[in-house]
């Protein structure tokens, strides 16, 4: 069977960056970096964010708790991995209320991101949900901040000598406006994922097949198409370079760390639209399983669309029509702005 992790869905619009840092060195084991007992706010150890810190929970009723320290201007984005067993990840505000938690069953990384919060002392607590713990294996957590998104709406820029705007075709938020339904996609199809940034610039959603199932991380069904995933990524007016920044970001990505062969799309008489495939078989080598991408800049909006199906199904005509509808979108939001 096919396997393939989907890009982590706020990555391919630029949420998330590398997270790299210098080593730490392997605990010993049931020995965290932060000692115990640390499971509440006031034993928090700091984790900065040049560190990837290795921790365990020795029961499942154990938690660790770690305190952060968010700068102006930026979001968090704390992942945990290296997982031996079923973890979650919570982050907690200052007065210990939850902001983001990441619980999806499995050893897949646990990522939570926040933006928008004022400067100041956050907390990352590592638990298990689902009753699992190991005193031999650490996992492992860490945390960066990106630059922060919600940069609000600037106006129009002028003409020189403040004549009338200048021609660039704005698309305001939010991002939702422009993605994906499941009426998009076909009759029967629902919506099992919905994540949004809360200035609404960024936006990512799944879309499945009813009786699609999650076989290690692919969702698959008998079905012609199972799932498509779709991500809208929102930039102010005028932020041309940063657009191209973010955009150039997402298919480096692609490339570099999903080993995807991204090519300029044939059709769109544009290098701003690039696309990516590959196959593999079912279990049994019965069928083949096709996997297409489509990444899009129009406007000052950056769009991922991603098809899984079976490969007489999961066509380019079927991917490049969904990705037209957002397209069309886009363009109708954009005469607003001549």
């Amino acid at each position: 069977m096919l396997t393939h992790r989907v890009i982590a869905l706020a990555t391919a619009i630029g949420l998330a960056c590398s997270l790299g840092g210098p080593a730490v060195r392997p605990a010993a084991a049931g020995a965290d970096v932060c000692p115990e007992p640390n499971s509440d706010r006031a034993a928090a150890c700091f984790l900065g964010a040049s560190a990837v810190a290795p921790g365990f929970l020795d029961t499942p009723e154990d938690v660790d708790t770690y305190r952060i320290e968010l700068a102006p201007d930026a979001m968090i984005v704390a992942t945990l991995g290296g997982l031996s067993a079923d973890y979650g990840l919570r982050l907690q505000m200052p007065d210990g209320s939850v902001k983001a938690e990441a619980i999806e069953p499995g050893l897949s990384d646990k990522v939570v991101r926040a933006d928008g919060l004022a400067p100041g002392t956050y907390f990352l607590a590592v638990y298990s949900p689902r009753g699992e713990s190991s005193a031999e294996q650490p996992y492992q957590v860490s945390v960066s901040y990106p630059a922060s998104l919600v940069l609000g709406t600037p106006a129009a820029p002028t003409a020189p000598g403040g004549a009338a705007p200048v021609p660039y075709g704005y698309v305001p938020a939010p991002a939702k406006a422009y993605g994906l339904l499941p009426s998009d996609v076909g009759a029967g199809f629902r919506e099992i994922v919905q994540e949004a940034t809360e200035d609404g610039r960024g936006f990512a959603n799944r879309i499945v097949v009813p009786d699609a199932v999650s076989v290690q991380g692919l969702w698959i069904s008998r079905p012609d198409i199972w799932l498509v995933d779709t991500v809208v990524g929102i930039q102010p007016y005028g932020s041309n370079d940063d657009l191209g920044a973010e955009y150039n970001g997402m298919l480096n990505t692609l490339r570099g760390k999903y080993g995807a062969n991204v090519q300029p799309a044939v059709g769109w008489g544009s290098e701003q639209v690039y696309s990516y495939a590959w196959a593999g078989r079912s279990a049994d080598g019965s069928v083949v399983i096709m996997y297409r991408g489509v990444a899009l800049k129009h406007r000052n909006a950056v769009v991922l669309v991603e098809m899984i199906g079976l490969e007489q199904h999961a066509t380019w005509d079927k991917l490049s029509g969904l990705v037209r509808t957002i397209e069309s979108r886009i363009q109708a939001a954009a005469q607003q702005y001549p």
